[in-house]
């Protein structure tokens, strides 16, 4: 009698235990289940944020553009300029040095539009990496999500197990 009398204690003792573990793992199963779903939220804000930069990024090309068609305009002012003030000669002389200056700018114009064009594709090209990387991270936070769902009910049903089990060592 003495002997069951001390398994029937053990049995409790050690459901008692399971069932506290089963509860305590649950509750951080739900934690680390609400922080998967801010996890997924913020990677949707970086899918629209990073989809958002890389179209105003698209909209600088018509601006880069329109700022060479300048670069260009005033190159061929340059050299009409320098054209005209060759043909009045000796009076045409300021003529020729403003257009020359003209015919400069318009060269550095055209440089620096090439350079931030350069700019702007590694920039562009970063951003798609990035975006494919968040994609990425997002898949897989997606599937953390079913996993901790899925460990979360398995919890559930050990914690019932566990109580049931307390319950039969109580009765015995």
């Amino acid at each position: 009698m003495a002997i069951d009398l001390k398994a029937q204690e053990n049995l409790y003792t050690t459901a008692r235990g399971v069932s506290s573990s089963a509860q305590e793992i649950g509750t951080t199963t739900e934690e680390v289940a609400a922080t998967s779903e801010l996890l997924a939220k913020a990677l949707k804000d970086l899918q629209n944020n990073s989809g958002s930069v890389l179209s105003n990024i698209r909209k600088t090309d018509y601006i880069l553009r329109f700022v060479n068609s300048i670069a260009g305009n005033s190159n061929l002012l340059g050299l009409n300029a320098a054209i005209e003030a060759a043909r009045v000669g000796e009076y045409g002389k300021g003529l020729s040095v403003v257009a020359e200056e003209i015919r400069k700018m318009a060269s550095d114009s055209q440089d620096a539009v090439r350079q931030i064009n350069s700019i702007i594709e590694l920039i562009q090209s970063s951003i798609k990496s990035i975006i494919g990387e968040i994609d990425m991270v997002s898949n897989l936070s997606e599937r953390q999500a079913v996993a901790i769902e899925q460990i979360a009910s398995s919890v559930q049903r050990l914690a019932d197990s566990a109580a049931d089990i307390e319950q039969v060592a109580r009765e015995l």
